[in-house]
């Protein structure tokens, strides 16, 4: 396949760039120009002037385009079908920073999925933000603020959504790109100076996916582009029960806040003889919200030193975790009920190559 030149005068100021599926290229410039190459028609054409340069473009089903503003803390939205390169409508924003739901401070990565709906990485407030059509207000779907336990952020640029709606963040000043997925969310690049070099992985504000679910990242430091290639499963995890325990949570236990509501706590303390992998599996008549944490567990810090969390995910009303558990670590699972103020009995199953042990811990 040769590629195809475009001679573009403003190609060496271009900020941000955008792909769409039939192939046409959609660039900014940071002199607040956007243009558009028509691949069939092989030639550059100007689509609107805006009053800062597009941090991050997007261009969804219906060939509207996105537009964020990260000094003037809004994202644009020019209709595909509207004649006035002027007529732009604010959909997330007001042209000043602030924290509030209908506001953004400095708004980097955007990403539109098919129900157009619109997620914003809002840099300087630590958080992603998600706006439905025609809603003002943003719900935080993941970081600072976040309804429930996500994770925190340090200065998100960009976010994209798959297919399953699972979230995807490049965190910049931590040099990470998390994801999440059945187990909450983890971290997936740049999660340990042995493995990735911070020297070499220095500068990065995107990535993208292939079809088979490899991660490009632009690095600019070293003018390079990373490939990070999707491994396939190799959890080894026996299909031998190796423990269950089966307990109940009475109403007057201990209770704690998880975020605003007050829920019963039970504590397990999971004693692993070898490393390996393991599936711990919980079980009741109502819905469960498992968390599982790394040598101790702080009530009133709920994600200091969380490994992953799960609760009504994907429409499913249990948690099931996929895990590789180290010698002479300690790990807390902490059990609650999903919703405030229910009591149910439950039972804790994991499977693995190895024994552990279940016991109850007042931590």
């Amino acid at each position: 396949m040769n590629p195809a030149r475009i001679n573009y005068e403003n190609f060496q100021m271009s900020d941000s760039i955008f792909v769409s599926n039939n192939s046409d290229i959609y660039m900014s410039s940071n002199i607040g120009r956007v243009d558009k190459w028509t691949a069939n028609a092989k030639h550059m054409a100007h689509l609107m002037t805006v009053e800062e340069t597009c941090v991050d473009l997007f261009v969804d089903m219906d060939n509207n385009l996105y537009c964020s503003m990260f000094q003037y803390h809004v994202v644009t939205k020019r209709f595909s079908n509207d004649e006035h390169e002027q007529d732009i409508t604010v959909l997330a924003g007001k042209y000043n920073s602030g924290w509030k739901p209908d506001c953004l401070d400095g708004p980097r990565g955007i990403f539109v999925d098919i129900n157009f709906d619109l997620y914003v990485a809002d840099y300087n407030n630590q958080r992603i933000q998600l706006f439905h059509p025609r809603k003002l207000n943003g719900q935080t779907v993941a970081g600072q603020g976040s309804s429930d336990i996500t994770t925190i952020l340090y200065g998100p640029v960009a976010v994209v959504l798959d297919a399953e709606k699972h979230l995807f963040i490049v965190d910049y000043e931590t040099k990470r790109i998390l994801g999440s997925g059945p187990n909450g969310f983890q971290c997936l690049v740049g999660c340990h100076e042995k493995i990735i070099d911070p020297n070499q992985f220095d500068c990065f504000a995107s990535f993208s996916f292939d079809v088979h679910g490899n991660t490009f990242v632009p690095l600019k430091d070293t003018l390079r582009i990373q490939i990070f290639h999707l491994q396939n499963d190799s959890c080894d995890a026996s299909s031998n029960v190796q423990a269950q325990y089966s307990s109940i949570l009475p109403a007057n236990y201990t209770t704690f806040s998880r975020v605003t509501l007050n829920h019963s706590k039970y504590h397990y303390e999971v004693i692993v003889n070898k490393k390996a992998f393991y599936v711990l599996i919980g079980n009741s008549s109502v819905d469960l919200y498992g968390h599982v944490y790394k040598d101790h567990f702080d009530q009133f810090n709920l994600t200091n030193n969380l490994i992953v969390w799960y609760g009504k995910y994907c429409n499913r009303n249990q948690f099931k975790f996929t895990l590789e558990l180290f010698l002479n670590t300690k790990y807390i699972l902490v059990v609650t009920m999903y919703n405030s103020n229910v009591t149910s009995p439950f039972s804790i199953t994991v499977f693995g190559s190895n024994t552990v042990q279940l016991q109850c811990t007042s931590e």
